[in-house]
């Protein structure tokens, strides 16, 4: 090395103005698109990890009902012991106790889907049901 040349120990790639390398802030998603890794298996085992927030029941039934690209958009999670039922719209559990749960969007989702629900959840699940709405 020549005298008044500095060596540098980063990798060579992006760097930013202090000289390091970048690469660890490149998006998530584009680094697991580029591995073999497939969200729909990321989806079902987030969703395998799920219990019952009233009664800790695991594991929790899966009835899927639409699907994008591998994705559940709507379906449900049934808890087997309290009889609860708890919706997934727009990809999204709603997976909250009885007192924080939106009693009309509950009973627009049971009878948006009746015809594919058991008849147990649409007459007698828990927190409501269509039977006494």
């Amino acid at each position: 090395m020549s005298p008044g040349r500095t060596r540098t120990l980063w990798p060579a790639g992006p760097r930013s103005r202090f000289g390091r390398n970048l690469r660890f802030l490149t998006p998530l998603s584009k680094r697991l698109k580029a591995s073999k890794f497939s969200e729909k298996r990321v989806q079902r085992k987030l969703l395998d990890i799920l219990a019952c927030p009233i009664d800790k029941n695991y594991p929790l039934e899966l009835m899927e009902f639409s699907l994008k690209d591998e994705i559940i958009v709507d379906g449900v999670l049934l808890c087997g012991k309290c009889k609860r039922f708890y919706p997934i719209i727009d990809e999204i559990p709603v997976m909250l106790p009885d007192g924080l749960r939106n009693r009309k969007e509950d009973l627009e989702f049971l009878n948006r889907w009746r015809s594919r629900l058991p008849r147990s959840v649409v007459e007698e699940g828990k927190p409501w049901n269509l039977r006494n709405a």
